[in-house]
């Protein structure tokens, strides 16, 4: 009754993997303390590997038009091609180590270490659209939330609900 595991997939990641997000395919891509990027088909064998610039892969999610993101330690944002995973795109416009990202439509919320919030906009290249101080420690996790609200966790012992205005 309950859960019950079917098996433990052997991953090509050397360390963590520390993210997880499901494709819109049904498939599932993990990311890794290796900088890695794996994409896993539905029966739970490794269909593609990617290897980013070294930097440990904290977060990945993946916008409306089917473009995987790849948010990275060392403060990068990453663009995939979720079929074959390669590099379409790259944004260093948060100049501070990343530790969660939220997708939504064509709007990348990134969480960072030192307690900002930042909104990239993705239509075939990453466009700045503002940075907000967030939390006093390391934003942990995000959530889009109903009525355009986006839901924000942290360190600092504090979750934040925020209204999105996107004009």
């Amino acid at each position: 009754q309950g859960l019950r595991a079917l098996g433990q997939l052997a991953s090509p990641h050397e360390g963590a993997v520390l993210c997880l997000t499901r494709l819109e395919s049904g498939e599932v891509a993990s990311g890794g303390a290796d900088g890695g990027v794996c994409r896993w088909r539905r029966d739970g064998t490794l269909a593609v590997v990617a290897q980013l610039a070294g930097s440990w892969v904290w977060a990945l999610g993946q916008t409306a038009d089917g473009v995987l993101h790849a948010a990275c330690e060392d403060g990068v944002v990453y663009a995939l091609d979720a079929a074959d995973l390669c590099v379409i795109g790259r944004s260093e416009a948060t100049g501070a180590p990343l530790r969660t990202l939220c997708a939504c439509d064509e709007t990348l919320w990134l969480g960072c270490a030192d307690g900002r919030l930042h909104r990239l906009v993705w239509t075939g290249s990453y466009a700045r659209a503002g940075t907000w101080l967030g939390h006093s420690g390391t934003i942990t996790a995000l959530v889009p939330l109903p009525g355009g609200r986006l839901a924000s966790a942290a360190e600092d012992d504090t979750v934040r609900v925020w209204s999105v205005d996107m004009s």
